[in-house]
């Protein structure tokens, strides 16, 4: 605000000291509005914008004390300057104004020294004022900004944010922004344009020259290169990247630009910057996750037809249908069952990680009992619950209800957490399998657990127990045979069920895992198999 182009609200009953202020104020360059009396300067102050008040106190209709007391009830007038007249050489008036709001005063008559010394003075006070108001406040927007950017990593959101805060600052009609790369513009988003998402276009054909040390630029155009018609001053901001203009957002306008806004918009580009290179290494990371779960499942799907021919093979051998096999052979033989075996499984999970990692995976979702599903897995371990002589109890409430499921999954998460019970833990232990109804969220859900006597978990392993490929250093469980996979892909497919997992371990006492899965809505009363 120029200190000179100030307007200034004169009120005073006295026609003579109105005059004669207006005629000093605008000789000064000031604007200036009169008033006779408290009440009409109320009027003017709310129909106009005022940047300093110079206040009788003593007046008809409503008195100096009583516009202060209105002016600061009013959250827009109470931040004004006012400078208080009095022909009253009356210490206690001055500072009852003082106290009511009023910033300086002059007693009447009027020294025009000492009143262009006050009025700059208070006038660059509100000025400096605003301008502390105005950085707030931005500053609050730019907050606010980046709590919206940060909130996402999708490229797309973060290009909508950004052209959507730079168009309502600026008051922009029409707006695009885009990657740049080679001389073309991939874009983002737009609004108002012609140009639609994820478009290529020249940025020759924007007529947008790109200027590398990344000022803003801001043309008028003449009706041949708007891009949408009869918006007249175009604004190219560049975004960079590490040096290299990354980004270009483009915004056009009847008329030009404030230059608060362009002040704006190369505040708003900084922080712009750092969330669209973060959207775009989340892409590119995004990108060659793909590529390496497209690899994985590539390599799954050819390694299973050797796998099993080099299992049928040892089986038809060990079936003597290549002829008798001596000890050592059969030896040899049980070593390739056993490894293919365990190959087979390792593909299986390295393609579950896959297609869940590439968001393939897909539930059948039924009602399923999970007595059934559970009757089916102690059964299909059964071989090596009574190749270590344990013992697995199921304790399971009376009548539960069916839950939400996928059964195939949903036996694969129990085969899982079972048999890495009987794995880790002694021959002649005992197993337990519970299950119990209980709240969650909003409904209920089946918490099943699974109770081993084993190995137990050592603190410094528990936080990475569901991490993908995580083996213990602890000798002991690295001698057991394990690919690091199974709880991670058992983790997903709770949470692919809508269910959390979760576990209790005292090492060398033992571990309890127990994770949920919500029930559907008819009851069924279980009959389970309890291997002894």
């Amino acid at each position: 605000m120029d200190l000179h182009q100030s307007c200034i609200l004169v009120v005073d009953d006295n026609e003579s000291v109105r005059e004669l202020l207006h005629m000093l104020l605008e000789a000064r360059g000031h604007r200036v509005a009169l008033a006779k009396n408290g009440q009409e300067a109320l009027e003017i102050m709310t129909q106009s914008v005022i940047d300093l008040v110079l206040l009788d106190i003593m007046m008809p209709v409503m008195d100096g004390y009583d516009v202060l007391r209105w002016m600061r009830a009013k959250p827009e007038l109470s931040s004004k300057p006012v400078v208080v007249l009095t022909a009253l050489n009356d210490t206690d008036s001055i500072i009852k104004c003082i106290e009511l709001g009023a910033d300086d005063y002059l007693f009447k008559p009027i020294n025009r020294a000492i009143l262009m010394a006050r009025v700059d003075a208070s006038v660059e006070k509100k000025r400096l004022r605003d301008v502390e108001h105005k950085h707030i406040m931005e500053l609050a927007i730019l907050q606010q900004i980046d709590r919206e950017l940060n909130a996402s990593l999708d490229l797309g959101e973060v290009a909508r944010i950004t052209l959507g805060w730079a168009m309502r600052q600026t008051g922009s009609r029409s707006g695009l922004i885009g990657l740049l790369d080679d001389g073309k513009l991939t874009v983002l988003h737009a609004e108002g344009a012609v140009y639609m998402a994820q478009e290529l276009v020249p940025v020759s054909a924007l007529g947008v020259h790109v200027v590398p040390n990344g000022r803003l630029q801001e043309t008028i155009l003449p009706p041949s290169e708007q891009v949408t018609a009869g918006f007249d001053h175009r604004l190219v901001v560049s975004i960079h990247r590490e040096k290299v203009i990354s980004c270009l957002m483009m915004l056009e306008n009847q008329g030009a630009f404030a230059p608060d806004s362009i002040g704006f918009l190369s505040r708003l580009r900084d922080h712009a910057a750092i969330a669209l290179a973060n959207a775009q290494l989340h892409l590119t990371a995004q990108e060659a996750n793909r590529a390496k779960s497209d690899f994985i499942s590539f390599v799954s799907h050819e390694l299973k037809t050797p796998i099993a021919i080099i299992r049928n093979y040892a089986e038809l051998m060990g079936a003597g249908k290549s002829g008798p096999l001596n000890e050592k052979q059969g030896r040899f033989l049980e070593n390739i069952r056993a490894n293919a075996v365990r190959m087979k499984e390792l593909v299986s999970d390295l393609d579950d990680i896959s297609r869940i990692e590439a968001g393939r995976l897909r539930l059948n979702f039924e009602k399923v009992s999970l007595g059934i599903v559970l009757d089916e897995v102690i059964k299909s371990i059964e071989q090596q619950i009574i190749y270590k002589q344990q013992h697995v109890h199921t304790e399971l409430d009376v009548d539960l209800p069916l839950i939400q499921a996928d059964h195939f999954r949903l036996s694969q998460i129990l085969t899982n957490l079972l048999s890495n019970a009987n794995k880790y833990a002694p021959e002649q232990s005992n197993i337990y399998v519970r299950a119990t109804v209980v709240p969650y969220h909003d409904t209920t859900a089946l918490q099943i657990e699974v109770e081993d006597a084993g190995m137990g978990i050592r603190e410094a392993d528990k936080h990475h127990i569901f991490k993908q490929f995580f083996r213990s250093a602890d000798q002991d469980v690295r001698a057991i045979v394990g690919t690091g996979l199974g709880l991670n892909i058992a983790k997903r497919l709770v949470e692919l069920h809508e269910g959390e997992i979760w576990f209790e371990s005292e090492y060398g006492v033992g571990t309890t895992f127990y994770f949920t899965i919500p029930a559907a809505q008819t009851a069924v009363s279980m009959q389970l198999t309890s291997i002894a």
